[in-house]
């Protein structure tokens, strides 16, 4: 028995020859940049203006940050919260402290100049010490003395013209001049005044407030401008308790002056 074929089908009529069809655009084949096609949401190509999925892992400045900085993570974070209380490594070697530093020996001059005692300062002497030097006192005033009558002196100033101290005023203040010119005067009434002696650095006036109290006999009058150490017949009275021998010796310097005039 004899196998039939099927009969040949037509061939379909070849279109007319001619430039090829372009074909249809392709999205997602597309590999030229065509800068007026709409670009697709997954083009790979860097474009300044596309949006910047949520996704993306580029830095940037302007993305807000995490509230928390990650688990784990190694890099510094400059505005991560810093722990409250510092990290220490246990068993932590502890820094040996510095072996104390010998003493240098001293050159030998200046250990030579370390063994000479030391000078005492020298007091400055007082302004009255230089006066007291002036005074007329026999054997002078030893340091105790001159201290115990500096005690009891106040320094005062008088114009030329005025009374240091005045004829007929009771006796209760004298003094010693310092520096400066003067006079004595003694008044009489009915007649004119006479004027004698003459004042000196050292000299003691107001005889009465050391001989003990009365007036004064005559005036101390100043002829330039003086400086006088002054005291009271008081402070006499408690210098002769305290320094016997201080007021002998201002007795003695009254009475000296006294025949002397």
């Amino acid at each position: 028995m004899t196998a039939q074929r099927d009969p040949p089908k037509p061939l379909a009529p070849s279109a007319p020859a001619g430039p090829p069809a372009a074909s249809p655009a392709s999205p997602g084949s597309r590999s030229a940049f065509d800068p007026f096609a709409a670009t697709p949401a997954s083009r790979t190509n860097a474009d300044p203006f596309a949006t910047t999925p949520a996704s993306r892992t580029a830095f940037d400045p302007f993305a807000a940050r995490p509230a928390t900085r990650p688990p784990g993570s190694g890099a510094f974070d400059p505005f991560a919260a810093r722990p409250a209380a510092r990290t220490t490594v246990p068993n932590a070697p502890q820094a040996t402290p510095a072996a104390p530093v010998a003493p240098t020996a001293m050159p030998p001059r200046a250990a030579a100049l370390a063994t000479v005692p030391a000078t005492p300062l020298v007091r400055a002497e007082s302004e009255f010490a230089a006066v007291a030097r002036q005074m007329r006192v026999t054997h002078g005033l030893s340091p105790a003395e001159l201290a115990d009558l500096e005690t009891v002196l106040q320094r005062r100033q008088f114009g030329a013209g005025s009374h240091i101290v005045r004829q007929g005023e009771p006796a209760d203040v004298g003094g010693i001049v310092g520096a400066g010119r003067g006079h004595m005067r003694y008044e009489t009434p009915g007649r004119p005044p006479v004027q004698f002696g003459s004042l000196r650095p050292g000299m003691l006036i107001g005889d009465g407030a050391v001989s003990g109290g009365g007036y004064h006999g005559a005036s101390v009058v100043a002829d330039s401008d003086c400086t006088v150490w002054t005291f009271t017949a008081g402070d006499v009275a408690r210098l002769r308790t305290k320094n016997l021998g201080l007021f002998n010796k201002l007795q003695a310097l009254v009475r000296d002056q006294q025949a002397g005039r």
